[in-house]
């Protein structure tokens, strides 16, 4: 790592974790505290614990139509648990974030890496993977240090439906979420299908490739989904 690059800042690390979920919770503790990491634990929603009124605001019909199976309420906490986030974001004015999910191993070079794409910010980046399904990308590339490369996806067509798959983690900043939320009401959708739609919400999306973090092969605590463990595609999801 570069000297100049010691005390670059990154954005914000909110870990998603359902308090329930202590071994995720202590997993991800141990590792941001062997490295000196700070982050914030948000709280999931649980989605089968939501209002009558809530779920009223949930429209399971448009869902079925676009997803082409129902929305579970899992998936359904799941969504609103980035959501939530995107709006706690713009109303306190934290204009980029880094948002992970509770089930990853982070790699020891996980703060040098972010440090690296802090300092050499791209200003056309609203939504930067640092693990999805495998996604079409320009062959221009970033280098970043041990190997990476940030590469611009390209987005599918306006009238497909395919998707990037994964919100297990990633680097968004505030028009992104601007973008996202104007997408977001009412909830019909999963969390990955949201970030993933960029020909529909028109954010400018970026990978890291090869991919920074890895799963650490927890069981879902999402045991209700019904779309299979779609994060272990070898290529972009299709909604048929």
């Amino acid at each position: 790592m570069k000297q100049s690059d010691i005390h670059t800042p990154i954005p914000p690390i909110f870990v998603i974790n359902m308090e329930k979920s202590k071994d995720r919770r202590e997993y991800i503790r141990a590792q941001f505290e062997a490295m000196g990491i700070q982050f914030h634990f948000f709280n999931a929603i649980d989605g089968k614990k939501l209002s009558s009124a809530e779920l009223n605001t949930i429209d399971f019909i448009q869902a079925k139509a676009l997803c082409g199976h129902q929305l579970s309420l899992g998936e359904v906490g799941c969504a609103l648990s980035h959501i939530r986030i995107y709006e706690k974001c713009l109303a306190e004015s934290i204009d980029e974030v880094i948002i992970l999910e509770d089930d990853i191993t982070v790699p020891e070079y996980f703060h040098t890496v972010l440090q690296a794409i802090a300092k050499r910010k791209n200003p056309h980046s609203e939504l930067l993977y640092l693990f999805h399904g495998k996604a079409k990308t320009w062959p221009l590339y970033k280098k970043l240090p041990y190997n990476f490369k940030i590469k611009k996806v390209i987005p599918p067509s306006a009238t497909s439906s395919r998707f990037i798959t994964g919100t297990v983690g990633y680097y968004i900043n505030k028009s992104g979420m601007q973008k996202l939320l104007s997408h977001a009401y009412p909830v019909r959708m999963p969390a990955d299908y949201l970030t993933g739609f960029i020909q529909r919400s028109g954010i400018n999306c970026y990978t890291i490739e090869p991919n920074l973090l890895a799963l650490a092969g927890f069981d879902t605590t999402i045991d209700d989904r019904n779309y299979g463990d779609h994060l272990h595609l070898d290529h972009a999801n299709t909604i048929s």
